[in-house]
C-alpha cells in the first residue's frame, strides 16, 4: 500500500512574509512537485494554468504560474518544498522611478501551487499559503488547500490583483482531494 506524499507544514513562516515593502505586480506563483513527472509535463501544465491570462494579455506580461527552478520534490515533503520557496532567489529588480518600494518580485513570496498527485485533473492542485497580513495574523501562519485547475485562473488572478485574500479563496475555491467542493 502506497500512501501519499507527506502534506503537513510548518505551522508558521515568518520568513515568507519579508516582502510587504515590495511591488508584486509582476510575480509568479511558482509551481512544485511532489510525485514524479517529467519536466516538459510540469511546463505543460504552467501553461495550462496560465493560458487564459497569456490570452487576456494577448501573450504580453508575467506570467501568472511559472514553474520554480528547483522544482521536483519526489519522495519529499511539503515542508521540503516550504524551505526551499524561503531559499529561493524571488528574482528582485530594483525601481528608479523614486517608488518607495524595494523592487519588483518576480516570485510570489507567500503562496506557490503543488502536485500532490497523478490525477492533479480530476483531483486538484494544493494551493500552499501564509497569512501575511499584520492585521490579520501574528508570524505568518501556514495554511493550504486543493483547487480545481478549471479555477485556477479566476482564483490566482483574483490573489494577485489584490481582490481576494488567500483565506477568502480557500473558502471559494477549496476542494476535497477527491475533486469534490468541501462544504465548509
Amino acid at each position: 500500500m502506497s500512501l501519499g506524499p507527506d502534506l503537513s507544514l510548518p505551522p508558521a513562516c515568518p520568513a515568507l512574509g519579508q516582502y510587504g515593502n515590495y511591488n508584486w505586480d509582476d510575480a509568479s506563483f511558482a509551481l512544485y512537485t511532489l510525485i514524479d513527472m517529467p519536466a516538459s509535463e510540469l511546463e505543460a501544465l504552467a501553461c495550462t494554468l496560465d493560458a487564459q491570462r497569456r490570452q487576456n494579455q494577448d501573450g504580453e506580461g508575467s506570467p501568472l504560474v511559472r514553474v520554480a527552478p528547483a522544482h521536483a520534490f519526489s519522495g519529499k515533503s511539503l515542508k521540503d518544498i516550504v524551505s526551499n520557496h524561503v531559499a529561493m532567489d524571488k528574482d528582485i529588480s530594483p525601481r528608479d522611478d523614486g517608488a518607495a518600494v524595494g523592487g519588483d518580485l518576480h516570485w510570489y513570496p507567500t503562496a506557490f501551487v503543488v502536485v500532490t498527485t497523478s490525477t492533479w485533473e480530476s483531483g486538484g492542485l494544493l494551493f500552499v499559503y501564509c497569512v501575511d497580513d499584520e492585521d490579520e495574523a501574528e508570524g505568518c501562519p501556514m495554511d493550504k488547500f486543493f483547487f480545481c485547475v478549471e479555477d485556477a485562473h479566476f482564483m490566482l488572478s483574483s490573489i494577485s490583483f489584490g481582490d481576494e485574500s488567500c483565506a477568502e479563496s480557500k473558502t471559494t475555491y477549496a476542494i476535497g482531494e477527491g475533486g469534490q467542493h468541501d462544504d465548509g
